[in-house]
């Protein structure tokens, strides 16, 4: 995994060889990994992008929910008129509100209504005034600090369960915000047996085959942090390392 972003030679040589017309990236906490691309890989990736016609796709419905490091300059900033960003109120606010949001140039976002006015009409109406109500009436940089603090509580809570439970053949990803943690097994184990096992125990993961385009056995997992206590999570990491042991032995 290249924890700083992309491979820069291979995105190149790929960006160079087909043309796509898109480039999609998650470049803030990333799902499933929670990888983030650090400034050195954002502008290497805009610099290759402004020699070709390429739109890049930036979406960044968790970049709100940082709780260390520094923020790093948007793909809008630094290729604004290739790229659409794309965000939204259901990683912030309430996941079944379903408002997103996007930014994009000109012709292109005419493009783009029409695009949507084709697929669904219109956002729906209701979900709309619920979010008007709450900015309008609570603040949400208040409300998305509030969150953050708790998110980064619950990550570390998971962060120090993990090195202490399991060995060092286990590899996880530190993210500096967002909802999840990547995490990768030895070779040779594959996340979905010991996802089975930790079900048994109820313990649920996901595992990283559907990641992947070409569905293979992985052993590449990723852990969420934000929907339980830390009591729970202390409790679940240990349930799920007696898992990983007995697979081992």
């Amino acid at each position: 995994v290249h924890t700083q972003g992309v491979d820069l030679q291979k995105f190149r040589s790929t960006i160079e060889q087909h043309n796509p017309k898109l480039f999609y990236c998650v470049p803030n906490f990333q799902n499933p990994s929670g990888i983030s691309y650090d400034e050195e890989n954002r502008r290497g990736v805009s610099g290759i992008l402004q020699k070709h016609d390429t739109i890049l796709i930036e979406d960044d419905p968790y970049g709100a929910l940082r709780f260390q490091g520094k923020a790093k300059p948007f793909f809008k900033q630094l290729l604004p008129e290739q790229t659409v960003l794309l965000g939204s109120f259901s990683k912030v606010i309430a996941p079944s509100l379903r408002v997103g949001w996007l930014v994009a140039e000109g012709e292109l976002m005419e493009k783009l209504l029409i695009a949507k006015q084709a697929a669904d009409l219109h956002t729906p109406y209701l979900n709309q005034r619920i979010l008007h109500h709450f900015v309008s009436h609570h603040s949400l940089d208040t409300h998305i600090a509030r969150i953050c603090d708790r998110y980064g509580a619950l990550c570390q809570t998971t962060l120090d369960a993990l090195r202490r439970e399991f060995p060092d053949g286990c590899e996880f990803i530190v993210p500096e915000g967002g909802m999840f943690l990547g995490m990768k097994l030895p070779e040779g184990m594959k996340s979905m047996e010991l996802f089975n096992a930790a079900i048994q125990k109820n313990v649920a993961f996901v595992p990283g085959n559907p990641f992947f385009f070409d569905e293979r056995d992985t052993n590449t997992l990723r852990l969420n942090f934000t929907n339980s206590s830390q009591a729970d999570i202390e409790e679940g990491v240990k349930r799920l390392a007696s898992c990983y042991q007995a697979l081992l032995n």
